[in-house]
């Protein structure tokens, strides 16, 4: 009996894993399966509920890798992984959150305008779709709820009859707020709210969160770009330029420096973590000035170096550095919840088959896309990163033409190095390499 529960605990290893810590792990450390599904990436609608299983402190789902002695392979998970990145990026959170929310109607019909309608509906609608039984934990919690009197005081403020045994009155509230959504308004608000005001100071008064973060951050002039350490004539070989400034042509054929915002967003969010997320050292305009000079030397090298004059002409007004403070004081906040949140994690040891995986998915992922048993094998270590051919010993034109063209045009599957063909590759593409003749004669 020992042994048997020593080998199922050998095969799978339950246990949970920080947001930003999956988030930190490179390709290499994390490896991704070559085979992706097509249609397996996700909707900004469902990575903004991944946001909204955090704040509202609800399961945020597991993730699933595979260990080996040389390396570990992401079996499931990258789509989490990619959202939790995402969150951690100050301009793509406030986009998701803007497009995730765009179409969302109020109970009138009329399409929600302001930050607070829009998320708050946006989270009413998901949460309303939960069953009764995920409702009438809320009001079973201990902590929260300690006993019938707090919860009759619930129901007392709601109108709702305050009559009945601790059981009743869970699945009262329970009700009330699966159809009418108070408890959004009444529990959740404050959990949500950080968001709204979040998104309220990227966008501003502008028409589009990336208009508001460019208005703050993007001012483009002679003067600044000198300043930048950028060369009108444009980029030249080795020079160590600000990366968010991109040497773009117009619609009538002329070159210039324009401000990429997406790029900027995650050399701000790398500044956050160089200054320790600190609110003060944040929100420091200067400090940021000097370590982006540090980054990018052509700033500090450059015949117009001025990292005073520079912070005063980018950033130096009041309403600019206001502007600026209100993002770091609004996104640190949540980055710190994030931060601060676990997500579940399978690891499945070199003793686990492909056949016990396959059950585990099942167990774990039950309510989201499950793997088929083709994708196992695609990230498994036995077939997907074990190489029958590579650059020392290459495979035959047949095989490489037919593998090179089944990943030809798949934006959902990573860079794929040629030179390596795996097992998989080959079993992958065996129909493709014979004759349609001998399959279905003539």
């Amino acid at each position: 009996m020992v042994d048997t529960l020593h080998d199922y605990v050998a095969n799978y290893i339950y246990t949970t894993i920080g947001m930003e810590d999956l988030a930190k792990k490179s390709e290499t450390d994390l490896m991704l399966p070559r085979y992706q599904r097509p249609k397996g990436k996700w909707t900004e609608e469902q990575r903004l509920l991944l946001s909204l299983s955090v704040f509202l402190d609800l399961p945020s789902g597991y993730i699933c890798w595979k260990e080996t002695d040389d390396a570990s392979m992401l079996i499931d998970g990258r789509q989490r992984r990619e959202a939790i990145r995402m969150m951690l990026n100050p301009l793509s959170f406030a986009k998701t959150i803007e497009k995730a929310t765009k179409s969302v109607k109020l109970e009138d019909g009329d399409n929600a305008k302001e930050w607070d309608a829009r998320i708050f509906t946006f989270a009413k609608d998901w949460l309303k779709s939960y069953d009764e039984q995920g409702f009438i934990s809320t009001y079973s919690d201990m902590s929260a709820y300690p006993d019938k009197d707090a919860l009759k005081d619930e129901c007392q403020l709601r109108g709702l009859d305050v009559g009945g045994s601790r059981e009743e009155l869970e699945k009262r509230l329970a009700k009330s707020d699966m159809e009418t959504g108070l408890g959004l308004d009444k529990k959740y608000q404050d959990s949500l709210n950080p968001l709204v005001k979040f998104a309220t100071a990227v966008r501003r008064e502008q028409g589009t969160i990336q208009a508001g973060f460019k208005q703050i951050y993007g001012k483009n002039t002679k003067e600044l770009r000198e300043l930048w350490g950028l060369d009108e004539a444009g980029p030249s070989d080795g020079d160590n330029r600000p990366k968010f400034w991109k040497w773009e042509e117009n619609r009538n054929g002329d070159f210039r420096w324009v401000f990429d915002p997406e790029i900027f967003s995650s050399d701000l969010a790398e500044f956050f973590v160089f200054a320790g997320h600190a609110e003060t050292r944040c929100k420091d305009s200067k400090e940021l000035v000097n370590w982006l000079g540090g980054k990018y030397n052509a700033i500090l090298t450059g015949p117009h170096n001025d990292i005073v004059k520079l912070t005063e002409k980018w950033i130096g007004e009041t309403w600019k550095t206001d502007a600026h403070e209100e993002v770091v004081g609004t996104f640190l906040p949540l980055r710190s919840k994030i931060s601060k949140t676990n997500i579940g994690l399978c690891k499945l040891t070199e003793a686990c088959t492909i056949t016990e995986a396959m059950k585990v998915f099942q167990l774990i992922n039950s309510a989201g896309v499950q793997l088929s048993e083709i994708e196992v094998m695609a990230s498994w270590p036995d077939w997907g990163f074990a190489f029958v051919y590579d650059i020392n010993n290459p495979a035959d034109q047949d095989v490489r033409e037919t593998v090179e063209k089944m990943y030809e045009g798949k934006k959902s599957m990573p860079t794929v190095n040629l030179d390596k063909i795996s097992k998989w590759d080959i079993a992958a593409t065996v129909t493709a390499r014979l004759g349609h003749t001998v399959i279905w004669g003539n």
